[in-house]
């Protein structure tokens, strides 16, 4: 596994990469079902994001059409336009996503409190429950 750290909000439309082990073997029939169809994905601001209507639109906008699974997280004490806004994506979840954007934010920041995650980028039509959760790549 290997990833990259993507800063600051521009930089953070380019995306992390990860890998993950699934826990069961499923055959590609099986997958197939489970599997969302790799068209596109949507940008969910979290109801309780430290950010107004106006950043959150323009974080919406920025990372839309970034492949899922992803995170966003921002540093609640300086905002959204600075370098600790970290962009995680390309993970098989949005908690790995999420774990790795606040972990790399955390590592940027300069206020004091712990950076958290403002947003999560899913395939289009994602509802939870599922199975299987694979990176739009795989």
């Amino acid at each position: 596994m290997h990833a990259t750290v993507i800063s600051g909000l521009w930089g953070a439309v380019a995306v992390l990469t990860a890998g993950a082990v699934m826990a069961e073997p499923v055959t590609g029939k099986e997958a197939k079902k489970l599997i969302f169809t790799p068209k596109a994905s949507e940008v969910r601001v979290l109801p309780d994001a430290p950010v107004d209507k106006a950043q959150a639109a323009l974080l919406a906008t920025a990372m839309a059409g970034q492949p899922w699974y992803g995170a966003i997280a921002i540093s609640p004490d300086e905002g959204l336009m600075v370098e600790a806004t970290v962009a995680a994506a390309k993970y098989h979840d949005v908690d790995s996503a999420g774990r790795a954007a606040v972990a790399a934010c955390n590592e940027k920041k300069k206020g004091a409190a712990d950076c958290v995650v403002a947003a999560v980028i899913e395939p289009r039509g994602w509802k939870e429950g599922r199975a299987l959760q694979l990176s739009q790549e795989a």
